[in-house]
């Protein structure tokens, strides 16, 4: 029997059974840079530093960390894949974490969605912006590896209404 037959009929009987193997998780370790423009907005995301146009990233079983900025800042942040609460420190857009700007406290969750990693952030809104009342800002991202390697990163905030971006990220070699 030819394997590609053989393989075939496995599947068949594993899915008749109800036995389906899954499939591994990627790992999105190594340093992205952004391919062309992010569609329906920029590829910052509050509450995680910003991803911008290149970052890196380190993943083991039970972390990613993500080491976001620009010389001499940089911000390296270690979540936790099970889905547990992170608080974070950061700075407001258009103020460096470190330069004495003024820091917002974000609530990050990261955890795995089949082979996706569905990151969730919690956190006021700009005090720039906002008078009176802080109305939330609540951010998921969807983290994803297509059949070229490259990663898809799909970024929905919810404000006043909510908006959808898209960005593809391509492994620096």
């Amino acid at each position: 029997m030819a394997p590609a037959v053989a393989v075939l009929i496995a599947l068949a009987v594993g899915i008749q059974s109800g036995q389906v193997v899954a499939q591994p998780r990627p790992d999105f370790t190594g340093r992205w840079t952004i391919v062309g423009a992010p569609e329906g907005g920029p590829a910052w995301t509050p509450g995680l530093g910003g991803l911008g146009a290149a970052f890196e990233v380190r993943q083991d079983e039970k972390t990613l960390t993500l080491v976001t900025g620009n010389d001499p800042v940089y911000r390296e942040t270690a979540l936790p894949l099970n889905g547990d609460e992170l608080r974070l420190q950061i700075g407001t857009p258009g103020f460096l974490a470190n330069t004495g700007g003024p820091e917002l406290e974000y609530v990050a969750k990261v955890a795995w969605v089949g082979t996706r990693l569905a990151v969730t952030t919690t956190g006021p809104r700009d005090p720039r912006v906002t008078k009176g009342s802080e109305p939330r800002v609540f951010t998921i991202q969807s983290w994803s590896l297509d059949t070229n390697g490259d990663l898809l990163i799909q970024t929905t905030r919810f404000v006043l209404s909510p908006t959808t971006s898209k960005a593809t990220y391509r492994k620096f070699r």
